[in-house]
């Protein structure tokens, strides 16, 4: 078990011109890697992630 947790991915250019509005953008286009430290450790095995309307959503199982 461990308290850090390493995102990495690839975001493709979706659109030919920008989007008229957006409230935030952290990674516009291209290859990424974001690297978090949490407070408490977690099972690395059990994390799940899923891309659900433009938000990357992780669950991570407490350990015990």
């Amino acid at each position: 078990m461990s308290a850090g947790l390493l995102i990495e991915g690839q975001r493709s250019k979706r659109y030919a011109d920008p989007p008229l509005a957006y409230h935030q953008m952290g990674i516009n286009y291209g290859a990424f890697a974001v690297e978090v430290f949490l407070a408490r450790p977690f099972d690395h095995e059990g994390v799940t992630a899923r891309y659900d309307d433009g938000f990357l959503l992780v669950e991570l199982p407490i350990g015990m």
